[in-house]
């Protein structure tokens, strides 16, 4: 297996992965009581999300015998953020599907997910997301992209920490165990349905 940094052409092949891996994340059950209309809902967030991520952030794969099995979004400190604009432009069907104000809703709430992160001091950079695909967890794919390409990444551009916000607890465990230290819990609101938002920050060194 091999992390080296996605190819834009990749985009359609990181978007399957993400299809896969992001599918019961808490965020997208705000689509009550209609499941077809929740998986459009899901599928718009992640073409929207992984577009946005190869325009704002630097995309990571792994590959095992040339397929994509992980990858890995991360943001520098002078990166520009998704704005609404670029959200509501890229995915009209997004807002056709769920509504504007819902939209809008889900918007607000994963900005206020980040701010812990986005005020936490230091030449941070941001993990948007990690994942990797079912068939390949427990095989440690996660932490090595992280220790072997990531960090490396990171402190070769001059930075000094990486941050992250997740809304399940199982990652907790994960990232605390190599390392990251929790600096805010908090429970966020959407569509009338609590989701909890926990971020954290870990020191790199050089």
């Amino acid at each position: 297996m091999n992390f080296e940094i996605a190819n834009k052409k990749e985009e359609k092949k990181c978007l399957n992965l993400l299809l896969k891996t992001f599918n019961d994340y808490p965020f997208f059950d705000i689509i009550k009581n209609n499941e077809k209309k929740q998986k459009r809902f899901f599928n718009s967030i992640m073409k929207v999300w992984i577009r946005n991520s190869f325009k704002y952030g630097k995309v990571f794969v792994c590959r095992d015998n040339g397929n994509i099995v992980g990858l890995s979004v991360i943001k520098g400190p002078r990166s520009k953020d998704i704005g609404f604009f670029d959200f509501s432009l890229s995915s009209l069907k997004t807002i056709s599907v769920c509504g504007l104000r819902l939209a809008k809703e889900f918007y607000k709430v994963n900005e206020l997910s980040d701010i812990a992160c986005a005020t936490a001091t230091g030449n941070k950079w941001h993990l948007i997301s990690i994942a990797v695909l079912p068939s390949y967890k427990g095989k440690g794919i996660g932490s090595k992209m992280l220790s072997e390409a990531i960090y490396p990444y990171i402190i070769y551009n001059g930075g000094d920490s990486l941050t992250l916000n997740t809304s399940v607890i199982g990652n907790c465990i994960f990232y605390k165990k190599i390392g990251f230290e929790e600096i805010k819990y908090e429970t966020l609101t959407i569509n009338n349905i609590k989701i909890p938002n926990w971020s954290y920050k870990k020191i790199l060194k050089k």
